[in-house]
């Protein structure tokens, strides 16, 4: 059975908007700080940094001292090193929010397809989806590193969708899609595809970053997403 009057589509956020992963990134941040002899950052900055929505690469610069540029090679040591501690240690700290599975079991019931559109690593992401026994629900992952050896480009940028969403799914409607996100990059994300953006309040982002880029629709819980209706096009 389809939703005739809502959305057949629905593009989630990952971190900040199924699941709450601020301690396992701050964790892995933390330890990779130290590995670098640098002064570890709290959580408050990391949690500050995350609602930026910059990707890994971006969260770290935020978070270097003032005035120190990681070069290319550094950044990629600094990414390893994080990734090598969130595997380890970090991972066990992501808790997913209240109602997932319900909402995904709920969309999937009536037709429509769950998608999950992150710059977060595509490995941890699908890791975390099998231990929590979520993958079945979801009908395409998509993160950095889906497509070996190809240079990533992260949202805003529109590749996400137009090279992976719709070769996946070739006949869908924009109209009839939703992207849910926390950051200001995930609602200039839909901006950018032309869907409809829906900001999930409860996450890390910002309202004031998050409010002048006039989301169509604003959630204070994953379950209220079910009953919202697109705009006009």
């Amino acid at each position: 059975m389809k939703s005739k009057t809502g959305y057949q589509y629905y593009l989630f956020d990952y971190d900040g908007t199924i699941c709450h992963s601020q301690p396992a990134i701050s964790y892995s941040l933390r330890a990779m700080f130290s590995e670098k002899g640098m002064e570890p950052p709290t959580d408050t900055a990391s949690k500050a940094a995350i609602g930026s929505g910059k990707g890994l690469a971006g969260v770290i610069s935020l978070l270097l001292p003032p005035g120190y540029s990681a070069e290319a090679t550094e950044m990629q040591e600094m990414i390893t090193m994080y990734r090598r501690n969130y595997i380890a240690e970090g991972a066990r700290y992501v808790t997913f929010f209240d109602g997932v599975e319900g909402v995904f079991q709920s969309l999937r019931t009536i037709g429509a397809k769950v998608i999950i559109a992150s710059n977060k690593n595509y490995k941890a992401i699908h890791e975390s989806l099998v231990a929590h026994q979520l993958l079945h629900l979801v009908d395409l992952v998509i993160g950095e590193g889906v497509l070996p050896n190809t240079k990533w480009k992260m949202k805003p940028d529109t590749a996400i969708y137009d090279r992976l969403i719709t070769s996946k799914f070739p006949n869908i409607s924009k109209h009839k899609s939703l992207m849910i996100g926390d950051t200001p990059v995930d609602i200039q994300f839909a901006h950018n595809c032309q869907l409809d953006a829906c900001w999930a309040a409860f996450g890390y982002g910002q309202s004031e970053d998050i409010l002048p880029l006039a989301p169509l629709h604003t959630v204070n819980s994953l379950e209220e997403i079910i009953d919202l209706k697109p705009g006009k096009k």
